[in-house]
């Protein structure tokens, strides 16, 4: 199956805590997550058959984050 990349701006994500929130949260929809606090962005692969960027995106915001891009 084809996977999908997308990195996103996460504004909000200042720690290592803010981290493992943000790639927990994404990985809970079966996608790969990297995050970095420094950069405030996530890296995200997923596969599209199983989700997709809006969700990726809402489960991101429901901790508490804005997303951008």
């Amino acid at each position: 199956m084809k996977k999908e990349e997308l990195t996103l701006r996460v504004v909000g994500m200042m720690c290592v805590h803010c981290e493992k929130t943000v790639v927990r949260a994404v990985e809970a929809l079966g996608a790969k997550a990297k995050a970095n606090k420094d950069l405030c962005e996530v890296w995200v692969r997923f596969d599209p058959a199983k989700t997709s960027k809006e969700d990726i995106v809402a489960a991101i915001v429901a901790e508490g984050f804005t997303v951008e891009g």
